[in-house]
């Protein structure tokens, strides 16, 4: 029974990932009003994201076993890994340096990883990070990390 290193790889952090932000997301402020609160969001993504993991690894065993040849092992490339690193280096970034720069420099680092080019870097990582601040802080209302270094310098 093998599977694929790199999905299996992916699919044990996101659920590693997954788990740790819904236990974390029980220490979110809300009130009796809300039940939800500001813990919802995380919590339907850290399911969303966790459950489709799940999902994934369970049905690539089970094709496995299915399996009358069983397929080599395939190493995890350079580029699968730089983005397991990003992502794992992203939650992170968060703490230390803030949502919006945080995810500035994830998505740049993302779409160098996946051979962007410069334009297009310097173009959509912008845009897509000022709408995702956008969605969560105005829409959500959600209050998203302002980071502890930039605290630190900026009082």
């Amino acid at each position: 029974m093998r599977i694929n290193a790199a999905e299996g790889t992916i699919a044990i952090l996101v659920i590693a990932i997954s788990a740790t932000f819904f236990a974390f997301s029980f220490g979110f402020p809300h009130m009796r009003g809300d039940p939800g609160g500001g813990a919802l969001w995380p919590r339907i993504m850290a399911l969303s994201a966790g459950g489709g993991s799940l999902w994934l690894l369970v049905r690539r065993v089970y094709e496995a076993r299915r399996a009358a040849v069983v397929p080599p092992p395939q190493p995890i490339d350079r580029q699968t890994l730089a983005i397991i690193a990003a992502s794992i280096a992203y939650p992170i970034a968060i703490v230390v340096i803030g949502f919006a720069l945080a995810t500035l420099l994830f998505v740049a680092v993302l779409m160098m990883i996946l051979r962007a080019r410069p334009v297009q870097v310097l173009i959509f990582a912008p845009l897509l990070t000022a709408f995702l601040y956008g969605f969560f802080v105005f829409l959500l209302e959600a209050v998203v990390p302002r980071g502890i270094l930039i605290d630190y310098v900026f009082g």
